[in-house]
């Protein structure tokens, strides 16, 4: 909740955008506005109920989200990691019985928190695959131009571009929180982050550890998957407008 004197700095930045002389001056008032309302977990929509007199009371969080992998479930187990740390919620994987790549993750935070994250690594993912498939084929038929034979690594190729997809997602998403950090009071985002955290804890007696890092086989693949990371959409789709925004790199 915010207090009057931020409720103010919101209410002057919503009123400039709203007599700002062009799109641009609007704009730049109303990201003003959203950085001051993520650091206390609020949309606008929130931000407006709140201030009239039926405000909804805080969400609290529920039961974990879960959510099955069969196939490359390394790399998309850290994406959705990364992504759900940039969105104030923890996970948890666990191996599964069902084949050998197979795990189940466990996502832990409020109900529009976690829609978010769930929204967000949708996004992220297919762009991941696409990008993997494209470029491991291009690979191909150059190789094949050249040398009038074909690769067979593109298996390790499309891992090692993976893992460098995840990697450099999660290296812009902490980056982009510890330059908000150093411009907003965040002290509301630690204590839901912690909230989270303690659910996971709760859910599992505490028994959790902490995996290791996979080494990356194919540095080619490697540093392909780093230049798509880096050139990833990180706009929100519109099914995100709704929550908690995710934060951006």
């Amino acid at each position: 909740m915010l207090d009057s004197k931020l409720r103010s700095r919101v209410e002057k930045m919503i009123a400039l955008a709203e007599d700002a002389a062009n799109e641009n001056e609007a704009a730049v008032a109303m990201a003003k506005a959203q950085q001051i309302l993520l650091a206390h977990n609020l949309t606008l929509a929130a931000f407006e109920t709140e201030a009239g007199e039926n405000a909804p009371p805080a969400e609290t969080i529920e039961a974990p989200f879960v959510v099955d992998f069969e196939q490359g479930a390394a790399w998309r187990t850290l994406l959705l990691n990364a992504v759900a740390k940039g969105s104030l919620c923890y996970t948890v994987d666990i191996q599964t019985q069902v084949n050998r790549g197979a795990k189940r993750s466990y996502v832990f935070g409020t109900p529009s928190n976690v829609e978010d994250v769930i929204t967000m690594y949708d996004w992220l993912s297919d762009q991941a695959e696409r990008l993997a498939h494209e470029t491991a084929e291009t690979r191909k038929r150059q190789h094949l131009e050249a040398y009038g034979e074909t690769l067979r690594d593109t298996r390790g190729f499309k891992s090692s571009f993976h893992a460098g997809f995840q990697n450099t997602v999660r290296s812009r998403l902490d980056a982009s929180r510890q330059d908000f950090d150093r411009t907003e009071q965040t002290q509301a985002l630690v204590v839901v982050e912690q909230d989270a955290k303690a659910a996971a804890h709760s859910h599992f007696d505490g028994k959790l550890r902490t995996g290791r890092a996979r080494h990356t086989a194919n540095v080619e693949g490697y540093r392909a998957g780093m230049a798509a990371g880096n050139a990833a959409s990180m706009n929100r789709p519109a099914a995100l407008g709704a929550g908690p925004r995710q934060l951006k790199g």
